[in-house]
């Protein structure tokens, strides 16, 4: 038996900033049907998806039924679906019902408690929040923030260890996660924990990411039963503009703060101040902080 394993697609109508196509949500359809086909040529029998296929818990009605129309043509009752954080409204369970994921749920299944394949696989798999502590389970598939290692921690103490899995579920074999979106495949002792990672990059940290999924055989063993099948990362589409044109926006208010402060004239109006030291600045720091006015003016 093969089994996909995908997590984090963050489905969502609005365009990320780092994004630059003109159609969003083409693009996530595209990668979906990568997914798809990346499926069907490996001859899966399931697709497990591992949380937050959704980016908010109510997401625009056109990308809950182009969602709906893509995992459709997956065959049937192949899709299984577990509940991350950013599905469920303040992170909880109990409300499914006003959830987009909620509306999915009735069409798809969540993952099985019970895998037949040549040999029974038993099965630990629970909504965000919701996990068995105590499962003896064979597999346990899981949606929580877990790093590989305390180098990829962005701070002491966030969110936890592939080692600490291991050590929560002492008799799985295989934990399957979401929630970490760089995937990684970690083993210790000839026990694995696998994280696929998110599927498109919606964020400039990301940029340099190459999106996978997993294909998991049931009938292999140690890392051989594991395939990474990378992704189309899209990079043409992809941009950190955006935070360039920041970095040059808050030096140019820096450059003007500080011309402020070392001016002799200076009184307690703020605007007259900042007209006094623009006007001591060249022409392009005038019409930058001009525009700077009017985009200030136009969120009031």
């Amino acid at each position: 038996m093969k089994i996909l394993i995908t997590a984090d697609w963050h489905i969502k109508g609005e365009r990320p900033i780092c994004r630059m196509e003109e159609d969003w949500l083409e693009s996530q359809r595209q990668t979906i049907e990568e997914i798809r086909q990346v499926f069907n040529e490996g001859q899966c029998n399931q697709i497990w998806i591992l949380g937050d296929i959704f980016d908010t818990p109510r997401c625009s009605t056109t990308a809950v039924n182009m969602l709906i129309d893509e995992l459709t043509a997956f065959p049937e009752n192949s899709v299984r679906i577990l509940c991350g954080n950013h599905d469920l409204k303040d992170h909880s369970y109990k409300n499914l019902q006003q959830c987009s994921i909620g509306t999915l749920l009735k069409t798809f299944s969540t993952i099985p408690q019970t895998l037949f394949s040549s040999r029974q696989i038993s099965v630990s798999a629970n909504a965000f929040g919701q996990d068995d502590e105590t499962a003896e389970t064979e597999i346990v598939c899981t949606h929580q923030l877990t790093f590989p290692n305390d180098a990829a921690r962005p701070m002491p103490g966030c969110g936890l260890l592939a080692q600490d899995l291991l050590d929560k579920w002492k008799t799985s074999k295989i934990i399957f996660t979401g929630d970490y979106h760089n995937g990684y495949i970690f083993e210790n002792d000839s026990r694995f924990v696998v994280t696929p990672g998110c599927i498109n990059i919606q964020k400039a940290d990301e940029l340099n990411y190459k999106p996978f999924v997993v294909i998991w055989d049931t009938e292999k063993t140690g890392v051989d039963q594991f395939e990474v099948v990378y992704l189309n990362p899209q990079n043409e589409n992809c941009t950190r503009d955006h935070i360039e044109y920041r970095k040059q926006k808050d030096l140019i208010l820096s450059n003007v703060i500080e011309t402020i402060q070392d001016s002799v004239e200076t009184t307690l109006d703020f605007d007259s101040n900042l007209e006094k030291a623009v006007n001591k600045m060249d022409l392009a720091i005038i019409n930058e902080y001009n525009t700077m006015k009017q985009e200030l003016g136009n969120e009031k």
